[in-house]
């Protein structure tokens, strides 16, 4: 069977920003992209061709901020309280697959039970498994009654002595951060301050001190892996900028001295803006906490505003979604970039933050089609960026390659089953 697969006429994207080139042909060997050129003469004897008749091709997207253990429609709090290893498995497999079929050939899991999703990632990049490439934290790290101490809702008596992930001190930290490492971590996860999804904390209140932020933030680093820093409040996201965090996930209370530290620092931003807003605009929903819905409204009411000083401030944006919050689902991903267009960014710079700005966020080879890259692509066929809306209507990616293998085609799916 030949290892070659080529698209002829395609209009290309190729994530770095650049003007879309037309007329393209574009060969792939050995899950890599071998060439790009002008589409003239026969296409190479023996490879498997693809004519894409002028359609769009563009890197395979990035979320830089998924759950892949939340399928977005069951009560979190139910979810959260009942899950097993076994049940988060079978839950993150098909989730997983809706985020690539939509699109999104890498995401970054921003943490969950039981070290879930670094076992699927390690699956994935085995072969063992179709799915996205998975940037995975093990569990999100917080201090004790903090965003992500999912034990401090219940009465003492009948809480562990040690929760996984919960951890009130800098050598605790260190300590944890390694153990996450040698779990196989691909990234961490910082509370630095409360959140919406967390009974009983405050969403302007700091999580971790700088200290152990930094703390965290030197282990990591010093494997080459990248840190996030879920943040909110303007006290939460200096202390994580100043520790040196890669990226800042939510951003909502941002003021004037966090976008200034954050340019100094050269930190990204991850706004999520999809996330409180999916709360609030079902708020008469039952699985939807009265505490949670007092949260959200004012996030989701700041939020915008935030998200649009940093972007005209220059705060470079990397896409994420915070997939797998309440009815914020999985294979809806792309939903996000008209929130960021709203925001402030043009379409291409929209794509941009899906594609090489989020490569290099998580240390993904991915994210810009050339010569040497991942073969990770996505085909369209209308100009996404006359209506960058089309990138999230359901049907609208027509083709989605993984790794040099086709994964959809059309009503197609090939994930390995």
């Amino acid at each position: 069977m030949p290892t070659d697969l080529v698209l002829t006429h395609a209009n290309l994207i190729d994530g770095t920003g650049s003007a879309p080139q037309k007329a393209r042909r574009i060969r792939i060997r050995d899950g890599r992209i071998a060439a790009i050129e002008a589409d003239k003469g026969p296409a190479p004897a023996g490879a498997r061709t693809i004519d894409l008749g002028g359609a769009y091709v563009l890197p395979g997207l990035i979320d830089c901020h998924v759950h892949l253990g939340m399928d977005g429609l069951a009560g979190h709090e139910a979810q959260m309280r009942h899950s097993t290893p076994a049940l988060l498995t079978l839950i993150s497999v098909r989730l997983a697959r809706q985020d690539l079929l939509a699109g999104f050939t890498t995401v970054r899991d921003a943490g969950n039970e039981f070290s879930v999703s670094i076992d699927l990632g390690k699956a994935v990049d085995e072969g063992m498994l179709v799915g996205p490439s998975i940037f995975a934290a093990g569990h999100f790290l917080s201090i004790t009654g903090g965003h992500g101490d999912e034990q401090s809702r219940f009465p003492q008596e009948l809480v562990a002595v040690e929760t996984p992930g919960v951890v009130d001190s800098p050598d605790a930290m260190r300590r944890q951060v390694r153990w996450e490492l040698r779990r196989g971590a691909k990234a961490i996860k910082l509370m630095a301050t409360g959140g919406v999804l967390s009974f009983g904390d405050s969403l302007k209140a700091r999580g971790f001190t700088e200290e152990e932020m930094r703390v965290a933030v030197e282990e990591a680093h010093n494997v080459d892996v990248s840190v996030l820093a879920h943040a909110l409040s303007p006290v939460g996201i200096k202390n994580a900028v100043r520790a040196g965090v890669d990226s800042i996930d939510h951003g909502i209370f941002l003021d004037e001295e966090a976008i200034d530290l954050m340019l100094q620092h050269g930190t990204r931003l991850v706004p999520t803006m999809v996330a409180p807003r999916g709360i609030v605009d079902n708020a008469g929903h039952p699985s939807i906490a009265p505490w949670a819905l007092e949260k959200a409204r004012p996030a989701a009411a700041a939020h915008k505003a935030s998200i649009h000083r940093a972007i005209e401030r220059g705060v470079p944006i990397a896409f994420g979604t915070d997939a797998g919050t309440p009815f914020n689902l999985h294979g809806r991903n792309a939903r996000e970039l008209a929130n960021l267009v709203e925001a402030g960014l043009t379409p291409m710079q929209a794509i941009e933050a899906a594609t090489r700005t989020a490569a290099e966020l998580i240390g993904s080879p991915a994210g810009v089609l050339a010569e040497g890259r991942p073969a990770d692509l996505i085909v369209i066929d209308e100009n996404p960026l006359d209506d960058i809306a089309r990138l999230a209507t359901p049907g609208k990616v027509r083709i989605v390659v993984k790794a040099g293998k086709v994964v959809k085609n059309g009503a197609r799916t090939h994930l390995g089953d």
